[in-house]
């Protein structure tokens, strides 16, 4: 009985921390403008007149015994003897590529900001994830045949690149597909201009401590017994293991780390964009997750963009107010690569 209040008491205590912690640093962000505060806007002027240009597409891999459906949209007249960038959306888990369009408007965004050039032509690819919307992007733990991580980087980039004359590449993701984002970006530095996340689950060992100074030790328990409230968590068990040690191995911030020691030239050349949801701190602790990331990327100097934008919680409503930023930021890198 004892062990157990100590327990709760340690639990408590984290949560404490955490929430001081959340506190002192997003004021130090904001106030030495690491990080912008978005005030979002709801997106105005959007062009009725448009007409959607789209592939609907299926891949088969032996990596993960699957076909996998994908979804293009192309720009206006689209010339397939063009070399064009391509930006590649993940989605989130149980979710579905089809709700960029049906729950963020992501055709009337994309095809207005082409019509007004505020972006350049670009080519757009929806996939989805694998595994009924929760591969998390990840080759899973002693599991042979759900390489997913292989599949995205081997498999679809390649068919992409020769299907679409992909001239470079640059992905993004929600919550799930942030995650995927990043970590596909962060390991292949050498295939992608620029990255970035909405509210992705970017530093996910903050759910169960493990990433926390001064607990080292818990890396060599297992996890299980933290993961079992929900579905979702004993899914997570079985695609990253259940010791603390094979979920830091395949965490951003623990591979952000990693490569600002082993590949930091290549890193500094990438371009980062991480937004997340002011009231985006509860559940999945996002807004932890992003604070922690943003930390490590201005302590090593890298290229990033920081956005936290007011009110906004973890739903597809605020992906939709940050799609035209996002889709700018990839235009502009994809610009700049030229």
């Amino acid at each position: 009985m004892a062990y157990l209040i100590i327990f709760l008491l340690f639990l408590v205590s984290i949560k404490i921390y955490n929430y001081v912690f959340l506190k002192i640093q997003l004021n130090h962000f904001l106030k030495n403008r690491i990080a912008e505060y978005i005030i979002p806007l709801e997106n105005e002027d959007l062009c009725e007149d448009f007409k959607y240009n789209i592939d609907e597409n299926e891949i088969y891999s032996d990596k993960i015994l699957e076909t996998v459906k994908y979804y293009t949209l192309l720009p206006d007249n689209y010339d397939k003897n063009k070399k064009y960038p391509l930006l590649i959306l993940l989605h989130g888990i149980n979710d579905s590529p089809l709700n960029w369009e049906e729950k963020a408007n992501l055709g009337k965004i994309y095809y207005s900001l082409l019509k007004k050039k505020k972006i350049i032509p670009m080519i757009l690819v929806l996939p989805e994830s694998g595994f009924n919307g929760k591969s998390w992007y990840t080759n899973w733990y002693k599991e042979e045949n759900k390489r997913y991580e292989d599949f995205f980087i081997l498999d679809l980039l390649d068919e992409l690149k020769i299907k679409y004359n992909v001239s470079s590449f640059g992905i993004t993701g929600f919550s799930m597909g942030g995650y995927g984002a990043l970590k596909l970006a962060l390991k292949n530095l050498d295939k992608f201009i620029s990255v970035s996340s909405f509210a992705g689950a970017i530093n996910f060992p903050r759910l169960i401590f493990s990433e926390l100074k001064g607990l080292g030790l818990l890396r060599n328990l297992k996890i299980n017994f933290l993961l079992t409230r929900s579905s979702n968590g004993k899914h997570f068990a079985t695609v990253f293991g259940e010791e603390f040690k094979n979920v830091r191995k395949e965490n951003v911030y623990y591979i952000l780390r990693k490569k600002s020691k082993e590949d930091f030239e290549n890193l500094k050349k990438m371009k980062f964009l991480l937004s997340v949801g002011e009231k985006d701190n509860s559940d999945y602790t996002m807004l932890y997750q992003w604070e922690d990331v943003i930390w490590e990327m201005n302590k090593r100097k890298l290229s990033y963009q920081a956005r936290i934008v007011k009110n906004e919680e973890h739903r597809w409503s605020y992906v939709e107010k940050e799609l035209p930023a996002i889709l700018k930021f990839h235009s502009d890198s994809f610009m700049e690569e030229k």
